[in-house]
């Protein structure tokens, strides 16, 4: 950010108009980058980061000492989250992810204190999380709403007309805060011609894709979710084996309530999974907390089926450290670009050369190759495909070679005639493709 730009809120919230994300996330990440003016720099977004991810893991613990009241779950539970691929993912990825995650696992531990204590206060804090959570992210409203339906029938079961009616209006004025404060949510979310609106209207009338979809989304989460799943089978098998005892145990003291929190991410993810833009698991990277915390239940009821001495206590927190630690240096993160390095080396190179970034008319992929466009000198970005366009820009260098981008909504077929032509248009002989990423391929002409 310049010092001309810095701080300007204004500029943010009109970028968001004409994107398909809320604008609180680019808020706060324009107010880091206009503390450390004319930085480019990856430490600005992770440091964000990482402050949500200490935040969230603070708060997995303090919901599991809520629901369950062991020392040992909670840990486990810390472990579970902390060194999972897709938690560590997420922090790796400077997008809004991570803030979303601490905002959705913020939602819960306050309907945990709303529960103990009714207070104006909760129900305040509750309703502006809700209000934070639509401006951070869409998705964020599937957890939400499940999970304040699910008290709603808790509520309405035990006869609590006052508190329900307390809780709706928190809930709702949240939702209503969110839509005065961004209108351009409606358009966002029901406009044809964007990637939310539309691709998610054709993923929900596409029926027979709604199986291969949630099958996709679940085997993303459980590859790089190994320890949790291997401690969540443990934990039902014990169960299973000492059906009777757990019988006997839940009749006593045992307490299904906590369900009425965990389930409803069951809920949002199987929606998610059905009408996400793209197959990709950051869509759900929100939901491991709390997949997490059901894993903390699992372990809970096994609890109750076996004498837990405190070596058995240190054994299990060993155990269960070791195979996370272990998975995770296994399986690896999304997000960390290892390839950008061997990208960087090969455009500059040409850093003093004209660049031209053709594109059809999308922004994704220029903002996905902003850290190799940094390279150049200068960038020429246009839809335009006709040489004869972009003459006088390349006349204004002394070149040997010229750098062209073709966006990934270009067909490989096509990057060859337009090439062809260019070569004749500048008076090359060849070309050769430099690199390709996900958001485009790179050639450059000789």
């Amino acid at each position: 950010v310049s010092e001309n730009d810095a701080f300007n809120y204004s500029s943010v919230y009109y970028n968001q108009t004409q994107d398909v994300h809320p604008p609180l996330y680019y808020f706060l990440l324009h107010t880091v980058s206009s503390v450390f003016q004319n930085s480019f720099s990856k430490w600005l977004g992770l440091a964000i980061n990482i402050v949500f991810f200490i935040f969230t893991n603070i708060l997995v613990y303090v919901i599991a000492k809520k629901l369950f009241g062991d020392y040992i779950i909670c840990i486990c539970g810390t472990i579970l989250y902390g060194l999972n691929t897709l938690a560590i993912s997420t922090l790796l990825m400077v997008r809004m992810y991570m803030m979303l995650s601490f905002i959705t696992v913020l939602l819960l531990y306050l309907l945990i204190r709303l529960k103990e204590k009714e207070t104006v206060l909760n129900y305040f804090l509750f309703g502006v999380t809700i209000f934070i959570g639509l401006l951070t992210q869409y998705f964020f409203v599937f957890y939400a709403f499940f999970l304040c339906v699910f008290y709603c029938v808790w509520l309405l079961k035990n006869r609590k007309y006052k508190t329900l009616f307390l809780f709706s209006s928190s809930a709702l004025g949240g939702v209503m805060l969110s839509y005065i404060a961004f209108p351009s949510c409606i358009k966002h979310l029901f406009g044809t011609g964007t990637v939310s609106g539309s691709t998610t209207l054709q993923n929900i009338t596409n029926i027979g894709g709604y199986i291969s979809r949630i099958v996709h989304f679940s085997g993303a989460v459980i590859l790089r979710s190994v320890p949790a799943v291997i401690v969540a089978v443990v934990a039902i098998v014990i169960c299973i084996l000492n059906f009777s005892k757990l019988k006997k145990q839940y009749k006593k003291t045992f307490n299904f309530e906590p369900l009425i929190y965990l389930i409803p991410a069951i809920c949002a993810f199987f929606v998610i999974a059905i009408i996400a833009p793209y197959t990709v698991s950051r869509y759900v990277y929100n939901l491991l907390p709390i997949f997490i915390l059901f894993v903390c239940f699992c372990m809970n009821m096994a609890k109750h089926c076996l004498e837990h001495s405190e070596p058995y206590k240190k054994r299990t927190i060993a155990a269960v450290l070791l195979v996370s630690i272990c998975l995770s240096l296994v399986v690896k993160p999304q997000y960390t670009y290892t390839h950008y390095k061997e990208f960087n080396k090969q455009v500059e190179t040409f850093a003093t050369q004209p660049c031209i970034y053709i594109t059809e008319g999308k922004v994704s992929s220029i903002t996905a190759d902003v850290e190799q466009l940094s390279k150049y000198e200068t960038v020429y970005a246009s839809s335009e495909t006709t040489p004869k366009y972009y003459e006088e820009y390349v006349r204004g260098f002394k070149y040997n070679n010229i750098v062209i981008y073709f966006s990934g909504e270009f067909k490989t077929l096509e990057h060859k005639s337009m090439l062809d032509d260019f070569c004749n248009e500048f008076g090359m002989s060849n070309y050769k493709e430099l690199y390709k990423s996900d958001a485009s391929t790179c050639y450059v002409l000789s």
